[in-house]
């Protein structure tokens, strides 16, 4: 499975493009160090997603080689 089928990392895709929508006019514009965190913030949930799919993912089959 790829983590890019995982609904929730489909879930935080739209959450990222909808914090940087919002970020880039009115007041959080112009304070670039809170607007870039916050930004950094959305894109590490699908980072964190995509790494935690990859782990389980050879977890799982080291997992089943020692069935095997």
């Amino acid at each position: 499975m790829r983590f890019e089928d995982l609904e929730a990392w489909k879930k935080a895709r739209e959450l990222v493009n909808l914090v940087y929508d919002m970020t880039e006019e009115g007041p959080l514009a112009r304070d670039f160090g809170l607007r870039g965190q916050i930004q950094r913030a959305a894109v590490s949930i699908m980072s964190n997603l995509a790494e935690g799919c990859f782990c389980g993912f050879r977890f799982f089959t080291k997992f089943r080689n020692k069935l095997d």
